[in-house]
């Protein structure tokens, strides 16, 4: 079940994709390169209107993720909707580049703020993307009913 659209910092997201729920999962903890990091989620937001966000997924084929960062011309600073600000990456389950890797956003595609919040450190929105495969075949991937409530800074992974 998708978790709910909440603006509280409650640190969920979720998504439909192929018809199949999409939640972030890593276990605790996760090396890379000797150090800890951020597997399942972390959220950045570097002032000037930069924001940075990625939603991992640990499952027996491999990983799965998604990262939508504000492009170097865009600002995000207030609620609305930024879909012209934002690039987004997304790694599906059996992805092997350029195979399975896609890229955007598309026309079509939605990306809403539903509270930018510096103060408390909350960043909330839904989107709909649709994303193109970075091979040459043509194939597009539509992320659905997407949503997301976030504490700015955070570093998550499950328990």
């Amino acid at each position: 079940m998708l978790p709910p659209a909440t603006t509280e910092g409650k640190n969920k997201m979720g998504f439909i994709v192929d018809g199949k729920l999409w939640l972030p999962y890593w276990p605790c903890p996760r090396e890379i390169g000797g150090g800890p990091s951020c597997g399942e989620a972390g959220v950045g937001y570097h002032g000037a209107g930069k924001l940075a966000m990625h939603f991992g997924r640990l499952i027996e084929s491999g990983e799965s993720y998604l990262t939508v960062t504000t492009k170097s011309d865009g600002i995000i600073t207030t609620t609305g909707n930024f879909i012209n600000a934002i690039n987004v990456g997304f790694k599906a389950e059996n992805g092997n580049w350029p195979d399975g890797h896609y890229a955007g956003p598309l026309p079509g595609s939605s990306f809403k703020i539903t509270r930018m919040d510096t103060v408390n450190n909350i960043v909330s929105g839904e989107f709909e993307l649709i994303l193109a495969e970075q091979n040459s075949s043509g194939n597009k991937i539509h992320l659905k009913a997407g949503r997301f409530d976030f504490k700015i800074g955070d570093c998550l992974c499950s328990d």
